[in-house]
């Protein structure tokens, strides 16, 4: 079962807050109460299915949102980067995530922290 976008970009958001080996609770409070995350819904349970039954990835979330307009795709990216950004501190491994997946979005960063300005 595919991700809908919203779980896609959950996905996403988690591993860019596990990238620094933890998604701090800085982190997260940060990302829930951008007013742009706050417009997605999802299912909670059956996002949970997917995450035991191994389908919530990167590679699916990608193709999730590559499925979505641009506008959706940035959005995603500054979401993402809100969680870099949230505890001050940019490890080589969130620089890492980041980076590829501005290569595959085909997004430049000024772009994505563009966008997030506009969200908060």
């Amino acid at each position: 079962m595919a991700l809908l976008k919203s779980e896609a970009i959950i996905t996403l958001c988690i591993e860019m807050g596990a990238a620094d080996g933890e998604f701090s609770e800085e982190e997260m409070q940060s990302l829930v109460k951008n007013p742009a995350f706050m417009k997605y819904e999802w299912d909670s349970d059956l996002y949970g299915e997917k995450i035991k039954r191994g389908e919530a990835t990167r590679e699916n979330a990608i193709a999730a949102l590559k499925g979505c307009s641009l506008d959706t795709q940035i959005d995603a990216l500054a979401l993402v980067w809100h969680v870099l950004l949230a505890d001050g501190e940019m490890t080589e491994g969130e620089k890492d995530v980041m980076a590829q997946l501005l290569m595959k979005f085909d997004i430049d960063i000024e772009t994505v922290n563009n966008r997030l300005k506009n969200q908060l």
